[in-house]
């Protein structure tokens, strides 16, 4: 995704989600090896952020309650994006 597609979603919304592994090819949060569920959501300031939970829960639960997702190549993982894009992620 490019920052300039980024721009025409909608603020304060999921954008992307899915499903990946805690591990080294995954999210490796913890390195359990279970699944972990991911959302991207877009903020209200240009920015966004991605959070993660085990994929047992809700989307909106992962959503409120999820850890933020901090190392790129995580980020990455779950985001195919460009580097402007990148620039804006929520630290």
């Amino acid at each position: 995704m490019t920052y300039q597609d980024f721009l025409k979603l909608p603020e304060d919304e999921i954008f992307a989600s899915g499903v990946l592994s805690d591990n080294q090819e995954g999210i490796n949060m913890t390195g359990s090896g279970k699944g972990l569920r991911w959302v991207a959501v877009k903020g209200y300031a240009r920015d966004w952020c991605v959070y993660t939970h085990w994929e047992t829960n809700p989307i909106e639960f992962v959503r409120e309650q999820g850890d933020k997702v901090i190392l790129k190549s995580n980020i990455q993982r779950c985001v195919i994006c460009d580097e402007e894009m990148l620039l804006h992620y929520r630290k």
